[in-house]
């Protein structure tokens, strides 16, 4: 045998040893991999689109997964199938998780990868498409956004919507998205007391538009008005004819629909040609009855205000007592009825001595729905108070939502106080309710006790909310 060379049974014996660990290495690989499956939009028979990702990956940015016992998790073997996701969003989101970014072209792109996302908790990519979207809001494709929003019950994406929906309420309403929405979405807008129209009649041209395509839609005929009615009907109901002028009651659309919605039973009857005999009593019921239906809503023109703002009800003190860095106060919200978006705080103090120019207060506010666990914060520095009453804001960034039955914890804390004093505050429940009467709040303030006199104290003067 040559000096350098190895007998040929080693060299496959070598062979076989290097061959089984490429082959044991390469099984290792592809149990790690996991192909994701999305139904294939088109034809029933085609097979579902398969994208492979590794499975540490998967783990990583996926809550759902990451928190599915092991033995389920096994169980879905190396082919899983995702529900309710395009293929398209599946992409999105195996780009976003081998790449950290990805990119859309148009809104429909990033609410099909938000809703697949927020289904299989994979929140990175979830906040990318919400912050995309709510930079790109605007009144051609708010409606889309919106109603996503509501079928996801993603809060602050609806908060928004309905912030742009009011302020730009004549552009939306005419917008093709506002025609293709569901009936219960359509209700949420048009029962808004805060849409910035310029007349009642816009929101009825828009529940009519809603209806013709809706009845088109069905394979309907619009001009059958007995068929067309009951589509709009309880939508109508939520259009204040009360707050239109004679001028636009006469309008040839309006005038027929309100009439409709205000005849008898009899009269209805008749002009839908079903010619039988109604007794008197029946008819009376029926009047009455109708008249309550078109008094469901309230019938005072609508007031568009960007953000509501509640007072708490708070007394001068005889001896104002100076506030000193480190104190803390706080209040407790219930939110009775309706849904609400707490946006900021306001704090309300004055000079504590008038001959003295310096005056500062930096204070952070910590605001916690106690049900949902989430939680905002703010924080600010205010000096040169003049000798007058003072009211300064501490918004939050991100409004916190809350809902009925649901308690917020306010507490803000004094970081450093000079020379500034604060009001008395009463000790009471206070009822909060906004023009719409679509909210109610019970506000219990748990104040710092003065040691020097035993009163109640408090520096938060309000708070402002939008629902």
């Amino acid at each position: 045998m040559k000096e350098g060379y190895l007998p040929v049974t080693r060299l496959k014996m070598l062979s076989r040893f290097f061959s089984g660990y490429r082959n044991k290495n390469s099984t290792r690989k592809k149990d790690k991999e996991i192909s994701l499956l999305a139904p294939n939009i088109g034809d029933d028979g085609e097979p579902p689109i398969a994208i492979k990702v590794s499975r540490e990956l998967l783990l990583e940015h996926s809550a759902t997964f990451r928190e599915m016992p092991r033995a389920e998790l096994k169980k879905l073997g190396s082919r899983i199938p995702l529900k309710d996701v395009t293929p398209l969003a599946l992409r999105k989101i195996v780009e976003y998780m081998q790449k950290s970014s990805t990119t859309f072209l148009n809104h429909t792109e990033t609410l099909e990868t938000l809703t697949a996302s927020h289904k299989y908790r994979i929140d990175g990519i979830s906040k990318t498409c919400v912050d995309l979207l709510i930079a790109t809001l605007d009144p051609s494709n708010v409606c889309d956004i919106y109603e996503t929003s509501l079928l996801i019950q993603y809060d602050i994406l609806q908060y928004h919507c309905l912030k742009l929906i009011d302020r730009e309420a004549e552009a939306v309403l005419r917008t093709r998205g506002f025609s293709t929405l569901k009936k219960p979405t359509v209700l949420s807008i048009i029962k808004r007391n805060s849409l910035k129209v310029d007349s009642e009649t816009s929101i009825f041209h828009a529940v009519l538009g809603w209806g013709l395509n809706a009845c088109l839609r069905q394979g309907g005929d619009p001009n059958n008005t007995e068929k067309f009615l009951p589509l709009v009907r309880y939508l109508f109901n939520y259009v204040r004819f009360a707050a239109m002028s004679e001028e636009e009651l006469q309008e040839t659309e309006v005038q027929k629909y309100h009439q409709i919605l205000t005849l008898p039973l009899l009269e209805n009857h008749i002009l839908f040609g079903r010619e039988r005999a109604i007794s008197e009593s029946r008819l009376e019921r029926s009047a009455s009855t109708t008249s309550s239906i078109v008094s469901v809503t309230d019938q005072q023109p609508r007031k568009f205000i960007d953000t509501y703002t509640h007072s708490i009800d708070l007394t001068e003190s005889d001896n104002h007592q100076q506030v000193k860095s480190g104190e803390s106060f706080s209040l407790v919200i219930e939110v009775l009825k309706g849904k609400i978006f707490l946006s900021g705080l306001r704090l309300a103090f004055r000079p504590f001595t008038t001959t003295k120019k310096a005056c500062c207060l930096y204070a952070s506010v910590l605001v916690t729905n106690e049900s949902t666990k989430e939680q905002r914060s703010a924080r600010g520095t205010f000096s040169e108070v003049s000798s007058s009453d003072e009211e300064v804001s501490l918004d939050l960034i991100d409004p916190l939502p809350a809902k009925e039955t649901d308690r917020v914890t306010v507490s803000l804390s004094v970081k450093r106080a000079e020379n500034i004093s604060v009001f008395v505050i009463k000790q009471d429940i206070q009822i909060a309710m906004p023009e719409t009467k679509a909210v109610a709040l019970k506000i219990t303030p748990v104040q710092h006790v003065s040691e020097s006199d035993g009163v109640d104290r408090c520096i938060l003067n309000g708070f402002e909310y939008f629902f």
